[in-house]
């Protein structure tokens, strides 16, 4: 009989960066990796487009969106979000921002199309390419072969601890949620003991 072990990899497990469907996920690591080596502010750009697989294109090429539950399958909202408020977590769905006339503004400015190489790769590799640019004439191209999170890109455990506090402390407070991290990360009890 084959081990478990060898039919599984242990530790392959994905853990959601973004709050908003995974197939964005590509567009918004590679737009966050862009800044590193090429700066620019979200009001110098004058055109975006992200190529990707057939999910990106099918589910999330959403140029127009009217509820919470369009704007999290959305890459143009994504996209608009990121730029303007350095994340897509749950405040970037929040009602105020999804009428937000500069996002929806700058909605407009993001293209979304299929890549054929890419969408040949896809389950294997979840992958996307971003065009960027710039009002100035300057274009930046940039591949990003992974998502965030995924077991080839793990998120680092600074980024899990910060992810955690900011869906728990709103739940628990500060304290509470730091307790609970605490328990989580070096405690010998289930966490509901310190909580009781």
């Amino acid at each position: 009989m084959q081990d478990l072990g060898e039919r599984f990899v242990i530790g392959a497990i994905t853990f959601k960066n973004h709050g908003c469907c995974g197939h964005i996920f590509p567009a918004l690591d590679g737009l966050l990796a862009l800044p590193a080596r090429h700066p620019f502010l979200p009001e110098e750009v004058s055109r975006i487009h992200i190529a990707g697989y057939r999910a990106t294109v099918e589910m999330c090429d959403r140029p127009a969106v009217a509820t919470e539950q369009e704007a999290r399958f959305s890459t143009q909202f994504c996209v608009a979000a990121l730029l303007h408020h350095g994340a897509v977590r749950l405040d970037a769905f929040a009602p105020a921002r999804l009428v937000d006339p500069l996002l929806r503004a700058f909605m407009a400015k993001v293209s979304v199309s299929l890549a054929p190489d890419l969408a040949d790769a896809y389950p294997g590799r979840r992958a996307a390419r971003i065009r960027l640019e710039l009002q100035d004439g300057r274009v930046f191209d940039h591949e990003q072969p992974t998502r965030k999170g995924d077991p080839e890109d793990p998120l680092t455990d600074p980024e899990l601890d910060a992810k955690f506090h900011e869906l728990v402390a709103p739940v628990l407070g500060e304290a509470g949620a730091a307790a609970l991290l605490q328990a989580i990360r070096r405690g010998t009890r289930l966490p509901g003991a310190i909580l009781a």
